[in-house]
């Protein structure tokens, strides 16, 4: 059931979806509207922390979560980072928001 659900978010979310290996992120830039709500893919089977602006999200592995970007009023640039296994990596990925 578990597989079930994350194939019908990965359908859902097509074209919004950032995976995160290892704190490696695919794709490594991507440009969304305003308060799109996006799939957060942790493909990596050790615990991640992905940290998108000021929220953040803690993954035990093979699992997922959507979020919503803010409404912004001017092209805003998001980093996003990653803690894994005690090291932190800033900057993995970058989502510009346009209003």
């Amino acid at each position: 059931e578990t597989e079930i659900v994350y194939q019908a978010a990965l359908t859902k979310y097509k074209g919004k979806v950032i995976q995160f290996t290892n704190c490696q992120a695919y794709p490594g830039q991507m440009t969304f509207k305003s308060s799109t709500r996006i799939m957060l893919d942790s493909t990596s089977p050790d615990p991640q922390t992905i940290v998108v602006g000021k929220s953040s999200f803690s993954f035990d592995g093979y699992d997922f979560s959507t979020m919503v970007l803010p409404k912004v009023t001017t092209p805003t640039t998001i980093l996003v980072d990653c803690k894994s296994g005690g090291t932190t990596q800033y900057s993995v990925a970058k989502i510009v928001v346009q209003p």
